[in-house]
Order: C-alpha cells, then sequence, then structure tokens
C-alpha cells in the first residue's frame, strides 16, 4: 500500500475548487446577462401592451360617439318624418285651395264668357 500525501490531495482539491468558482462565476455572469436581457424584452413587451390597451380605449371611444351619433340620428331621422308629413298635409291643403280657387275661376270665367 502507497502513502497519500494528504496535502498534495488538498493542493488538488484547491485547485478543483478555484476551477468550480471560477465556472460557477463565468455560470452566474451569463445568467444575469441573459436575465437582463429577458427584463428588456419584459419591458418591451410591456410597452407593446399598454399601446394596446391605448388603442382598445381609443376604438371603445369612438364606438361609444358612433353608437351616440346613430341614436341621434335615429331621432333626427323621425322628427323629419314627422315634419314632412306634416309639411305633405300643408302642401295637400294648399293645393285643395288652390282647386277650389280654379274651379271658381273656371266657373267665373264660363260666366262671363256666356
Amino acid at each position: 500500500m502507497k502513502t497519500v500525501n494528504s496535502l498534495a490531495i488538498t493542493k488538488l482539491l484547491l485547485q478543483i475548487t478555484k476551477l468550480l468558482i471560477a465556472n460557477n462565476t463565468t455560470n452566474i455572469n451569463v445568467n444575469a446577462k441573459a436575465i437582463d436581457e429577458l427584463k428588456g424584452q419584459v419591458g418591451k413587451s410591456s410597452t407593446v401592451i399598454n399601446d394596446i390597451k391605448k388603442e382598445i380605449t381609443n376604438i371603445n371611444g369612438k364606438v361609444e360617439n358612433n353608437t351616440t351619433n346613430i341614436a341621434n340620428n335615429a331621432t333626427n331621422i323621425q322628427a323629419n318624418v314627422v315634419a314632412i308629413a306634416d309639411n305633405s298635409k300643408r302642401i295637400l291643403k294648399t293645393l285643395q285651395i288652390s282647386q277650389t280657387t280654379l274651379q271658381t275661376l273656371l266657373i267665373t270665367l264660363q260666366l262671363l264668357t256666356r
């Protein structure tokens, strides 16, 4: 059996430990960089999401305005229908008066030409 040199083993373990620490440090730095990149992407995504939310809010406002305008137009159309009906009655009355006047004039003309 050979004698094991504990000092040599300790030095070897120390070198291995240093290599492992260096490797872990490298991995930590790579992971930190990856985390920073992901944070940037999350930030960009949040900005895009907020922009989309603003657009949806704007569109909803336009839809509400259009709905209000449609309701107002329907009211105006109904008012116009009533006004057209009233005007039609007046025109018809005027035409009836004109017809009566024409008939009277025709009778008068016939009487005068006898």
